[in-house]
């Protein structure tokens, strides 16, 4: 916000035998800097991080169209008067949006609710999906000068339970994660889907680029429920019991990168289970009350106590299901490259096309994946 001093400047300082005189000198303009106060340069800073509240969401018919009203409310935070433009804008023509901006003026402290009819013709949810932003357009009024506040984008909250079923893909594809110091993950938010309490089972088809020290693979271990772990290639599942950690972890560091694997992790109500292509490779007894959480499902990371991803994974990851009861037992078992929706079945995610920002749950949950970050669907040709 260079209007309110937030910019590279020069200071001159003019001195006079009654006064000193202050004027700061950014590229090829003057600022008054008596109305530059700290106070002006907190109200603005603050305008400046928070866009347009929005209440309201987006449901899609069955044949991908939309006929809905939303409101965005626009709120003067600052001691000053604002002036104001909203608009209802976004980067896929298939939207259409009556009267899609407004203009205003806010008192200081004053809010006002705004609303936009929003049209979608029936048509695939498909790649080229974008969503809609508000987008929040400010200047801050002193009795001198209109300083421009930065836009700000809120996208506008979609029931993505509603999502159309994306078209097949003609090629197999997978999800793409980031790198250790960037987090593109899949969020899954909790209340989106149930496991009940009791025997489930979790699995995924995943190779890696790298492991680190800490690597969490498909998680929602928070002091609380499961997750699969492959710190340094050591696989491992962990389900919290009446107050503590079952774990079924490798004695070794098994897993090499750039292969595909399949994990599978069970618990049967008497122990946790861990399988590695079908094979067993660690059992560690328990039972009880799993302990749960309300944060998000992570794929391709662990989450932490704000609800963020933490400990990345680096590679790729497919075919991840969830699901209630025992699928594996014994020592060894076939597992499937590919998998339907059953009874047992809570979340299933192909990795098969990319909805905007979500990943689509092929499940009854219909609890599609949220995008964080650069995570992505690509194709695959091995």
């Amino acid at each position: 916000m260079a209007d309110a001093g937030f910019l590279h400047h020069y200071d001159l300082v003019t001195v006079r035998k009654d006064q000193i005189a202050l004027s700061s000198i950014p590229v090829g303009a003057l600022l008054d800097v008596r109305d530059i106060t700290g106070e002006l340069a907190k109200e603005a800073n603050e305008l400046s991080e928070n866009g347009a509240q929005i209440t309201s969401s987006i449901t899609f018919a069955d044949d991908g169209s939309v006929d809905e009203y939303i409101e965005g409310t626009v709120v003067n935070t600052s001691s000053f008067p604002v002036d104001f433009t909203l608009t209802a804008d976004s980067a896929d023509s298939r939207w259409h949006m009556h009267s899609n901006h407004h203009h205003g003026r806010l008192a200081a402290g004053e809010s006002r609710t705004l609303g936009f009819r929003v049209l979608r013709r029936p048509d695939a949810i498909d790649e080229d999906f974008r969503v809609i932003n508000l987008i929040l357009d400010r200047e801050l009024l002193t009795k001198s000068f209109r300083y421009t506040i930065p836009s700000v984008h809120t996208p506008v909250p979609l029931d993505a339970s509603t999502l159309p079923k994306p078209p097949l893909s003609m090629h197999e594809q997978v999800l793409r994660t980031g790198s250790k110091k960037q987090m593109n993950v899949v969020a899954i938010d909790d209340e989106s889907f149930e496991l009940p309490q009791g025997p489930f089972t979790l699995e995924c088809w995943f190779k890696a680029n790298e492991f680190s020290k800490r690597t969490g693979l498909v998680a929602k271990t928070e002091g609380s429920d499961y997750g699969f772990f492959v710190n340094v290639g050591q696989p491992g599942f962990s389900v919290r019991l009446d107050g503590k950690y079952t774990t079924a972890r490798s004695e070794e560091a098994m897993l090499v990168t750039d292969h595909w694997y399949h994990i599978a992790g069970v618990y049967d109500g008497q122990e946790v289970r861990l399988y590695i292509d079908g094979q067993l490779v660690a059992s560690e007894h328990g039972s009880g009350r799993r302990d749960t959480n309300a944060f998000p499902l992570m794929i391709g990371s662990d989450v932490n106590s704000s609800g963020k991803p933490t400990s990345p994974f680096n590679g790729m990851i497919d075919e991840v299901r969830l699901s209630s009861g025992t699928r594996y037992q014994g020592e060894s078992f076939s597992p499937a490259r590919w998998h339907k929706d059953d009874d047992q079945t809570r979340l299933l995610l192909h990795m098969n096309g990319q909805i905007g920002p979500w990943i689509f749950d092929d499940s009854k949950s219909k609890a599609n994946g949220r995008v964080i970050g650069d995570a992505h669907i690509v194709t695959v040709h091995d």
